[in-house]
């Protein structure tokens, strides 16, 4: 307080929080500063037992620093404005251990939660954190006094805090109604296509993309446009199925889902709007749908509140996690929609991407505005580092169970193949991984496929263990050469 020592008060061991504090907090002619401060402002709001604490006294140094152009995390700004004190890494670790729930264990004698006495040396370092966190806030604060801002963007800033505070209201009746009318027209839908297949799951694209090839009707793809092309000249009843299968691409309600996650106990949902979130330009930012990839899959970037996901680097083409932040703004202008055969993506005119103009050119960076004057190579692969216990061979055969193969109730394995090249290397892989298999022939349409079936005696246990056919993160760090 008025630039006074920083104080840590621990509430576990009996200290309280001084009057003046209790009272500065809630004075609207004391100034409060906090990086990210619409955070501090809710959770004191709740520990004081209000509604709200007035955003109109509050000043937030992530703004600030939005406003210089500097990145919206206090690692990043602490980092780029070099400063003697920088935030302390293991922070998040020990967020992890003393706030969120943690799994019973015997070991843990089923606790839920770790309290204080469970590890005095880590709250000891939790304290420390928190100490330094305020500490580079206030450096934060002192650095880039010299450049104030200017009063009608604090204006704006608690515009935007009223907005959130007050939300945004939500039909809960339409939003429940429109996920049950969805789960009702997929059992029909779903019921319907099975009655048609005869399929153990007539929704997974590779037994339905068998189903058509053993119909006569073979396709690499069951995307949108595909469908379409295919419903030209697919004979009965594969043109029902292709149309059941064009509606279950329609029903969509992962907005309407989304909207069941973030919405309050009064049907309103807020925090939606970010303030300066697009710091280049002020705009305000709103999260949304867009996905991206992480170590536990993909992300709407409503559900995701940053951190490591997938970059590509154009030297040595490499795939790696890099600590990342979220940026999304309302746009109304013109949109560009690049596509070909393994890509479709809308995006604004001066989006930027990763090119080569020509075969054997160079990467370099270029706009989607400007790509539309020529045809382009973009990057769809990379290399990673290995760091997967699997050998060599298992994680191949991983690989083309999870593209080609499906497991059948007794807990046994098909795959099935038409072209010969595919069927080599089938034979192949699992004779290098010592698995024992039968191969028989079908007809698939005008053609013979060969189905390779694995019972379930003969499935070894790292093979049994993938029945979901769900990698782990560990894939994302396996060397692209061993995926081939």
């Amino acid at each position: 307080m008025d630039g006074g020592q920083v104080q840590v008060v621990d509430f576990t061991a009996g200290e309280k929080l001084p009057d003046e504090i209790i009272h500065g907090l809630t004075d609207p002619g004391v100034t409060k500063w906090a990086f990210n401060s619409q955070f501090e402002r809710i959770c004191l709001s709740r520990w004081l037992g209000l509604q709200y604490l007035d955003p109109r006294p509050w000043r937030c140094t992530m703004v600030w620093s939005a406003y210089m152009g500097l990145p919206l995390s206090l690692e990043g700004v602490g980092a780029v404005l070099g400063l003697e004190k920088q935030k302390l890494t293991e922070g998040r670790d020990l967020i992890r251990y003393f706030c969120t729930p943690c799994k019973p264990t015997i070991a843990n004698v089923q606790r839920t939660r770790n309290l204080p006495i469970h590890d005095p040396v880590k709250w000891e370092q939790f304290k420390a954190y928190n100490r330094r966190d305020v500490e580079v806030e206030i450096a934060i604060q002192e650095r880039l006094a010299k450049f104030p801002v200017p009063e009608s963007i604090w204006d704006e800033f608690h515009l935007d805090q009223e907005i959130n505070d007050r939300g945004v209201a939500l039909d809960m009746t339409l939003v429940q109604q429109a996920i049950k009318a969805d789960e009702l027209t997929r059992s029909e839908l779903l019921g319907r296509m099975g009655e048609l297949t005869d399929l153990d799951n007539p929704n997974s694209v590779q037994q339905l993309k068998e189903w058509l090839a053993d119909q006569g009707l073979e396709t690499d793809t069951l995307d949108k446009k595909a469908v379409a092309e295919l419903l030209e000249t697919a004979p009965k009843p594969l043109d029902e199925v292709l149309q059941l299968r064009q509606q279950l691409a329609k029903s969509s309600v992962k907005k309407y889902q989304a909207m069941e996650n973030v919405v309050c106990s009064d049907n309103r949902t807020r925090g939606i709007f970010q303030f300066y979130g697009a710091n280049r330009t002020g705009r305000w930012c709103l999260t949304g749908d867009h996905e991206v990839l992480t170590k536990d899959g993909w992300q709407r970037l409503d559900e995701w509140g940053g951190g490591e996901i997938a970059c590509w680097n154009p030297k040595g083409e490499i795939v790696s996690f890099q600590k990342s932040e979220k940026v999304q703004f309302n746009y109304d202008g013109d949109l560009y929609h690049y596509f070909d055969k393994r890509i479709s993506q809308i995006s604004t005119p001066e989006h930027k991407m990763y090119v080569k103009r020509h075969y054997g050119g160079v990467w370099q960076t270029d706009i989607v505005e400007n790509m539309a004057t020529y045809r382009p190579s973009i990057p769809f692969t990379g290399f990673r580092t290995v760091n997967s216990s699997l050998e060599h061979q298992q994680l191949r055969v991983l690989i083309m169970v999870q593209g080609d193969g499906h497991y059948v109730p007794d807990g046994g394995i098909k795959l099935k193949f038409v072209k010969l090249r595919k069927i080599e290397r089938c034979r192949c892989l699992l004779r290098r991984a010592e698995i024992t298999y039968t191969e028989t022939k079908q007809k698939a349409g005008h053609k013979m496929a060969s189905l390779f079936t694995i019972n379930a005696r003969h499935v070894p246990l790292w093979l049994r263990l993938f029945r979901k056919k769900t990698f782990g993160s560990w894939l994302f760090t396996a060397h692209a050469g061993r995926l081939s």
